[in-house]
């Protein structure tokens, strides 16, 4: 049987099921601070174009967004729990065509170089 430790850490790996909403409570807690300072590191321009690897809940994605014109955000993300939330929290950014999020996994990046 899993330990409590080991059950939690494969939810923030990859939140499913009924834990699945709790993993998204704590990373947004307890990550948003870093979210923002990532952000503000990469001093994006008002064309360019993101690639976001496991977004989570979406928590940064706005703040990326509002610091894009014309450009777009690509996010692909293990959790197809993460890529509903993290859609319907940015529904508008993703019907205007600015965010592209999946579920997938960073070891077989469906875009290109």
């Amino acid at each position: 049987m899993k330990s409590t430790a080991v059950r939690m850490a494969e939810q923030m790996r990859c939140p499913k099921g009924p834990w699945g909403s709790l993993a998204a409570s704590v990373m947004k807690k307890y990550n948003a601070e870093a979210e923002l300072w990532t952000v503000e590191q990469l001093h994006l321009g008002p064309a360019d174009c993101v690639l976001e690897i496991g977004f989570g809940p979406g928590l940064g994605l706005p703040e990326v967004l509002g610091r894009l014109e014309i450009g777009s955000v690509y996010g692909i993300d293990l959790s197809q729990r993460m890529v509903r939330m993290a859609s319907r929290a940015n529904n508008g950014a993703v019907q205007a065509g600015k965010l592209h999020l999946q579920e997938g996994s960073a070891d077989h990046l469906p875009f290109q170089d």
